[in-house]
């Protein structure tokens, strides 16, 4: 008799996520297929929501603290009016909104929470141990097929969104990796961080920077340590923060040249200023929607699968410009206070290694949310909503990490 047995939703989850990952990767790489694969990415996309909407039901009691929350509610609520706003029913605007990673879905990730468990935490790190590998294979495919891909921002930036941010959690999570995910998990971490060096990916850099910072502090400042080694780790960190400016100002320029004059180019200033030129006092309070956008005075931009030129755009890099732009700051607002109880949930009133490592990873969002953190549908901010609801969950927070790891699938 052949038993067959059950996929857990969170690794089919984790499987549509991860293929339509790198479907958005290979887009950039194979020019002549990238529609196609765009079409592919998109029906992994619905997929995975009809994998979900099919256990939605088992799932109706979990993570109840959020789920019923007002700030919650009224998220909720406001997502689907702007959603909604300016919804138009032809081909062209259903695929303008769908085919973009950064339009319709991320938005929708929020109602993912109600899947999430703390039990599939080592489910977690499994798949993003796989993510890991698909990284690397994606890094030696381009050094195959088209090495000058790794000069190309558009190329740099997404290959690293969609496939290596994800093990910041996994890197931030390092005292429960096995062997062979630590050192996957260090090589991809030294890889992509080269790889936004030499690439001079200001904001990528920034965040790399904060997630080593945050996996010392979390991995090793723990409680049980002596004074005397936190002492230490704590001066380490300084000096080798310190002595990276140092060497900068010394040896950086003649190394990484291009990085050195690119950390002194402006390369936001004309879209934030057409960015603030165009909304009106109602945009900044309500937004625009889904698909709004914002006229362009100063900056040339091509947009779109047919790399045509436009008037405007509907995306800021900004990420809370890029949400006030979407929902206004009646999204912004509870968004940030749905942040901020979990920081303070995960930071103090828990006392368990988990959600250290939720919290830290909520850190990085908000942190990259300045320079840029542009919400996407990918790996990156399903675990972002994964870590909101793990550090609203009141048996969560009260757990020791021993009744945690005696659930742990």
């Amino acid at each position: 008799m052949i038993v067959i047995k059950k996929v857990p939703l969170i690794k089919l989850q984790f499987f549509f996520l991860t293929l339509l990952s790198i479907l958005n990767v290979l887009a950039l790489l194979y020019d002549d297929i990238k529609v196609m694969l765009y079409y592919g990415s998109l029906l992994a996309s619905i997929l995975l929501v009809a994998v979900s909407a099919f256990e939605m039901f088992r799932y109706r009691k979990n993570n109840l603290a959020l789920r019923k929350n007002i700030l919650y509610i009224f998220l909720g609520v406001w997502t689907l009016y702007i959603s909604l706003k300016g919804f138009e029913l032809s081909y062209d605007y259903i695929r303008s909104i769908t085919l973009s990673p950064y339009v319709l879905l991320p938005y929708f990730l929020m109602f993912f929470t109600r899947f999430f468990r703390i039990e599939d935490f080592k489910d977690i790190l499994k798949s993003i141990h796989i993510v890991n590998i698909f990284f690397l294979a994606t890094i030696i495919l381009t050094l195959i097929v088209d090495s000058q891909k790794l000069t190309l921002t558009a190329y740099i930036e997404d290959s690293i969104k969609y496939l290596c941010f994800p093990n910041f959690f996994l890197f931030l999570s390092f005292s429960k990796l096995t062997k062979k995910q630590k050192i996957i998990s260090v090589i991809v971490f030294i890889v992509g961080f080269l790889i936004a060096l030499m690439a001079a990916r200001r904001s990528l850099v920034w965040i790399f920077s904060w997630t080593f910072m945050l996996f010392i502090f979390i991995n090793y400042l723990n409680k049980n340590a002596s004074k005397l080694k936190k002492l230490m780790l704590i001066i380490a960190t300084l000096v080798i923060g310190f002595g990276a400016i140092i060497a900068y100002n010394l040896f950086f320029e003649a190394l990484f040249g291009e990085f050195a004059e690119k950390l002194d180019v402006d390369t936001r200033g004309a879209v934030l200023r057409d960015f603030n030129r165009d909304m009106d006092n109602m945009s900044w309070i309500a937004g625009r929607g889904i698909s709004g956008e914002y006229n362009l005075y100063e900056t040339d931009y091509v947009f779109g699968l047919d790399d045509e030129m436009a008037d405007d755009r509907n995306i800021i890099e900004a990420g809370y410009l890029n949400l006030i732009l979407k929902g206004g700051l009646i999204y912004i607002i509870p968004f940030a206070l749905i942040i901020l109880i979990a920081l303070i949930n995960g930071i103090f009133k828990s006392k368990n290694y988990y959600l250290k490592v939720c919290s830290g990873f909520l850190i990085l969002y908000v942190i990259e949310a300045i320079p840029a953190g542009v919400l996407m549908f990918n790996i990156r901010f399903f675990l972002v909503w994964y870590c909101i609801a793990m550090c609203w969950n009141k048996k969560v927070i009260s757990a020791t990490d021993q009744e945690i790891e005696k659930h742990l699938i």
